[in-house]
């Protein structure tokens, strides 16, 4: 398999999704109101979490294991699909629920909207994992590049027209719908009318441990939206909510870019640990020389961020921005424990971390709302650091990965990003003097932190970075020479 051509594919797409996305966040953030899209906030929690149900994570079960036949393929299509209709007559009837709870009746008509999210998603699960497992990564991208631009289009466009929060809606619904046609489209894959559960009971031991865990996952990852919205309203949650999905946006498309190349490659390896161990190393690494800068450079310039991407009205979110971004340094790189799990067979014990580490960061959120969302941001930050070592003893003992190896594999990356950040800081104090519109603060602070950032890991010799800057620069020579001589392709 070749991760590095797989990798650039993915690579390509994520970065027009994230431009895309900052884009339209933009447009959307000055034509509707904090409040709007603290009503999406609010109904989301509950239709995102329906949505797992739908999925039973069988479709990363495919992934995993290597003898996959089609009439598995046929079991995980229509097991889905059954359980996504399943799951939207769930939501709609629950809709008064949701409305009731937060005392907010205009979530009634949110809610039932949202409510076919889970069943437009299900018909691209079983296409999209075997797009995957055929390291279709080219077609993919593609997909997801159409189904982002298209969708944020229309969303801007309703907006435009004083939909209001139906824009949000509209987009939410348009993307996956269309993601979902072009991958059955492209894939070549047509479902045949045959379940049997005999057959397809295998993957249920993989699927189940994968769906209990991201069920848990989900409360941990939403339990903060759902307090923050219940006990300080719908402005508060969108103001939270939206320095959450600042601080996510990046980490997403790091983890995008990665996850569908080395999730299916980790599981070709499972049986060899001083290879799986060398590969995840790798992509670990990678991970944090490139979220980590985003990270602490997005917690340093938060004000000026906020300023320029949503403008002054959203100021209040900033300092989330600031915390949340130094949460994420950690979650950047913790997260990818899952891969161990899920490339090992092992979501049994996926799940059985997720239990035990929930009520902890459960409990920070509920101390944490006493004083908003910069109070839950705060106590979040500190249990996700007390969960630091046990969370990568747990999951490194699988593939006899010591918690020293791992830090060690992210001691270069973490220490050239703290050397960018205090240059940034250093040039804050300087352009204070000064008086420049935060559109020029900010480019001359990213500016900076670039060049003081790439330099501090040329001369650490950073291995992951060594190797992207020589696949980047070979992939550059080689665009060039077809450029000027087409008959070399």
């Amino acid at each position: 398999m070749n991760l590095a051509r797989h990798i650039s594919w993915t690579a390509i797409a994520q970065v027009i999704r994230q431009v895309t996305q900052l884009i339209v966040g933009m447009i959307l953030a000055r034509l509707l109101t904090p409040e709007q899209f603290g009503l999406i906030g609010l109904t989301v929690i509950f239709t995102g979490f329906a949505a797992l149900f739908a999925d039973l994570g069988l479709g990363a079960g495919l992934v995993q294991r290597q003898d996959v036949t089609e009439r598995d393929l046929d079991f995980v299509f229509w097991s889905n699909l059954l359980f996504g209709v399943i799951v939207t007559i769930i939501v709609i009837l629950s809709a008064p629920l949701v409305a009731g709870f937060y005392h907010e009746p205009r979530l009634l008509k949110i809610t039932h909207l949202l409510a076919l999210s889970p069943l437009l998603s299900t018909f691209g699960l079983v296409p999209g994992s075997l797009m995957q497992k055929a390291s279709r990564f080219k077609e993919l991208a593609l997909i997801d590049v159409v189904a982002v631009t298209v969708s944020g289009a229309i969303g801007c466009m309703c907006a435009f027209r004083g939909w209001g929060v139906m824009s949000l809606i509209v987009q939410t619904l348009s993307s996956q719908g269309l993601s979902s046609i072009l991958r059955l489209a492209v894939a070549r894959w047509h479902p045949r009318f045959h379940l049997n559960w005999h057959e397809g009971r295998r993957l249920i031991p993989f699927g189940s441990g994968l769906l209990g865990s991201n069920l848990v996952n989900y409360w941990l990852r939403n339990g903060d939206n759902l307090l923050v919205g219940k006990f300080c309203g719908a402005v508060q949650l969108g103001f939270y909510a939206r320095a959450y999905s600042l601080m996510m946006l990046p980490l997403n498309q790091v983890h995008a870019i990665l996850s569908p190349v080395v999730f299916p490659a980790l599981s070709t390896l499972q049986n060899s640990k001083s290879e799986f161990r060398r590969t995840f190393l790798f992509a670990n690494q990678a991970i944090a020389v490139i979220a980590f800068p985003l990270m602490l450079g997005m917690s340093v310039a938060a004000d000026d961020l906020v300023r320029v991407l949503w403008g002054n009205r959203w100021l209040a979110a900033y300092p989330i921005i600031r915390v949340l971004a130094l949460n994420a340094v950690a979650g950047s790189v913790g997260t990818t424990t899952g891969w161990i799990y899920m490339s090992t067979g092992r979501t049994d014990r996926m799940m059985a971390w997720m239990l035990g580490a929930s009520p902890l960061l459960l409990l920070s959120f509920m101390i944490g709302v006493r004083w908003g969302g910069l109070g839950v941001a705060i106590a979040y930050t500190i249990a996700t650091l007390i969960l630091w070592y046990p969370q990568w003893r747990y999951a490194g003992s699988l593939i006899d990965l010591s918690f020293s190896s791992a830090m060690a594999n992210l001691a270069k990356p973490f220490a050239c990003s703290m050397f960018m950040a205090g240059s940034i800081i250093l040039a804050r104090l300087a352009l204070d003097r000064a008086t420049v519109s935060p559109l020029l603060r900010l480019a001359i602070q990213m500016a900076e932190g670039f060049l003081f950032y790439l330099g501090a890991l040329q001369v650490s010799h950073v291995p992951a970075f060594l190797r992207m800057k020589s696949r980047a620069l070979s992939a550059w020579g080689g665009m060039w020479k077809v450029l000027l001589d087409p008959s070399a392709s």
